[in-house]
Parts: structure tokens; sequence; C-alpha cells
């Protein structure tokens, strides 16, 4: 298992990226994603780092790796995270097709000024909590998912061919909302 992270003078200010193909039947390359806040109250120089820990066992990281840093990116910024881990989460999806399927909120942001643009960085990871399937998440704006024009899906199969643990990343972009949610949903 591995995992990615951001650290800002050596201490961790961003969520984990863990992935874990150790019993995979058929280990392949993976994407990953991570994202870190840090208020900034006093000037000065800071260091930032992309580090990448190895829980159990051995991985690299390949080319094309990077690492960004916005200063004073927005008047105002939003964070929230999930303080446990959720429920075992379960969406049906034989004969779904044409059929939107359900989805279910893990982390909700309220109160958005609907007069400003918001762009919304979700990322977090899932792992296998029951039956193997297809983990599907994306951001919902007002209880909506406004389309690949306003925010992508992001989609692992959580099973033995794959991974037990994998990352879950998306970014969006939208006007006149006021609530973003992070949602859980599946791949029919």
């Amino acid at each position: 298992m591995g995992n990615m992270i951001i650290a800002m003078d050596g201490a961790r200010i961003s969520s984990h990226c863990l992935i874990d193909r150790s019993r995979s039947l058929t280990p392949v390359q993976h994407a990953y994603n991570t994202i870190g806040f840090e208020q900034i109250t006093v000037d000065g120089l800071y260091s930032f780092t992309l580090t990448a820990e190895s829980i159990d066992g051995s991985y690299c990281v390949g080319t094309g790796s990077n690492l960004i840093v916005f200063v004073n990116p927005a008047t105002s910024i939003r964070k929230k995270s999930l303080e446990i881990d959720s429920s075992i989460l379960s969406f049906p999806t034989p004969n779904t097709t044409g059929v939107p399927v359900g989805h279910m909120p893990i982390i909700t942001i309220t109160d958005l000024n609907p007069s400003e643009t918001v762009v919304s960085l979700a990322q977090g990871y899932v792992y296998q909590g029951g039956l193997e399937g297809d983990a599907m998440m994306g951001l919902y704006f007002d209880g909506q998912h406004l389309g690949n024009n306003a925010s992508m899906w992001t989609v692992n199969d959580i099973f033995r061919g794959a991974e037990l643990v994998a990352p879950m990343y998306t970014h969006g972009f939208a006007s006149g909302v006021r609530t973003i949610s992070f949602d859980a949903s599946a791949l029919p």
C-alpha cells in the first residue's frame, strides 16, 4: 500500500491518497491526486513537498508527477473534511441502463454566495466495504450533477482484479450555487 501527501515545512497539510494493490490479481499503474490547504498568517518562506509514503511494500512515482501551489488564490476559501469513515455504501446497479443510479452526499459545503463563481476540488479514497464494484463519486451543485461541462466523475474498480483501496478525485466549476457536495454513487 502506498500514500501520497503534501507537506508544508515537514508537516502534512493534505488529504491522504491511499492505493492498495497488494492483493490485486493484475496490478497496473494508477493515477493519484492529493489536495492540501493551509492558511498562512505570517510572512516568510515556506517549503512545500509532494511526499511518497510506503505503508506496506514498495512502489514508484511516475514521471510527470507534479506539485502546484496557489498563493492568494481567492478572497474566500472553504474547506471541509470527513472526520470518520462513512458507513458502507451500496448502490444497486443491475438493470439500471438509462435510469439514474442513487447518490449520497459524503461532504457538503453550504451557504455559498450564489453571485460568485466557484472552483471546487475534492479528493479522498475508497475501500472495499462489502461487495466488489465500481465506486463512483462526483460533485453536486444544489443537489444536481450539472454534467461533464461543470465537473467530472471519478470512478475506480474496487475488487481483487484492481485495487481494494483507491483514490477518488474531481474538480468542478459553477456559478449561482449555494451548496456543493461530494457525493458517492456507483458506475452502472
